[in-house]
C-alpha cells in the first residue's frame, strides 16, 4: 500500500481525531514530563487499563452493530468489582468469581427483557440502570474501596487473570485472543451476519 493510499484510507476512519488526540496528549505529557511519564511503569499502566477497557468495548461493540447502546456498564463493572472484593471474604475467590458472573449476567438479561418485551429505549433502561448500580456500589462499599485480600491475591485464577507473562499483562494476551475469536465470530459465523444485518 502506497502512502498516499494508506493516508486515503486512515482520512476515512471515523476514530481518526481521537486517535490524533491521543497521540498529541502522549507526546505532549511525555515531553512535559519526561523521567515521570515516559516509564515502563506508566506506559504498562495504560496497556494495562487499556486491556481492561476494551474488554467493555467489545461487549459495546455488539451492542452497537445491533444499533443498541448500553451506558450502564461502568457501573455494572464497578459493581462486578466491588462485588468481587466483598463477596470473596466469604465465600472465597471462585465461588465469589462463579457469583458476580452471574449477577451481571442477570443484571444484562434484566435490561434485555426491559428493552425487547416491554419495548423499553435501551437508552431509557441502562441510563436508569447507571444510576442505580452506581448508588447501589456506594451504599454496599459505604463509600471507601475496599482491596482485595492479600491471601486472595495469591490465587490461581488471580494470578491467571491479573498477572504477568514475560513481562506482558496477561490482561492483553486475554484481549489479543478475546479480540481475535470476536473477530472470527463476527466475520465467519451465521450470528455475525445476522447481527450486522
Amino acid at each position: 500500500m502506497s502512502g498516499s493510499s494508506l493516508f486515503a484510507t486512515m482520512r476515512k476512519r471515523s476514530d481518526l481525531g481521537a486517535i490524533l488526540i491521543a497521540t498529541a496528549l502522549f507526546i505532549l505529557y511525555t515531553v512535559a514530563d519526561p523521567g515521570g511519564f515516559f516509564t515502563w511503569f506508566t506506559i504498562n499502566n495504560i496497556v494495562h487499563f487499556s486491556a481492561i477497557l476494551a474488554f467493555v468495548a467489545i461487549g459495546q461493540t455488539l451492542l452497537l452493530i445491533a444499533r443498541e447502546i448500553d451506558l450502564s456498564v461502568g457501573s455494572v463493572y464497578g459493581l462486578a468489582g466491588i462485588g468481587l472484593i466483598l463477596i470473596e471474604r466469604e465465600v472465597g475467590v471462585i465461588p465469589a468469581v462463579v457469583l458476580v458472573l452471574l449477577g451481571a449476567a442477570a443484571i444484562g438479561f434484566l435490561h434485555a427483557v426491559l428493552v425487547l418485551r416491554a419495548g423499553l429505549p435501551s437508552m431509557i433502561v441502562t441510563l436508569c440502570g447507571l444510576f442505580f448500580y452506581r448508588g447501589l456500589i456506594y451504599f454496599w462499599s459505604g463509600g471507601s474501596i475496599p482491596s482485595l485480600a492479600r491471601d486472595a491475591r495469591r490465587n490461581w485464577l488471580v494470578e491467571t487473570l491479573g498477572g504477568e507473562w514475560l513481562g506482558i499483562e496477561n490482561a492483553v494476551v486475554l484481549l489479543v485472543v478475546t479480540a481475535l475469536i470476536f473477530h472470527f465470530v463476527l466475520t465467519r459465523q451465521p450470528f455475525g451476519n445476522r447481527l450486522y444485518a
